[in-house]
């Protein structure tokens, strides 16, 4: 599966945000004007599409793209562990 693909993808439908203009260091706040209430419904679709739970110590971090591909990973690879 390739995670960052899919991040890219659900950014672009829900967001409305062209996946041409994202990189790995793009900030949801600063760079694509999101409030905390649109990365919350963000985060809660990203979750259902992993099957995942990112707790809430680890999404209260996630400032950038690449953060959230890493929290996407790490809950995918924890959740492989168990």
């Amino acid at each position: 599966m390739n995670v960052q693909k899919k991040i890219f993808d659900l950014i672009d439908e829900l967001a409305e945000i062209n996946i041409k203009d994202l990189q790995l260091d793009t900030d949801f706040r600063q760079d694509l004007g999101l409030s905390s209430l649109n990365i919350a419904e963000f985060a809660i679709a990203i979750e259902d599409e992993f099957n995942i739970r990112i707790p809430n110590e680890v999404s209260a971090k996630i400032q950038t793209v690449d953060d959230l591909i890493s929290a996407v990973k790490g809950e995918i690879n924890l959740k492989k562990d168990n």
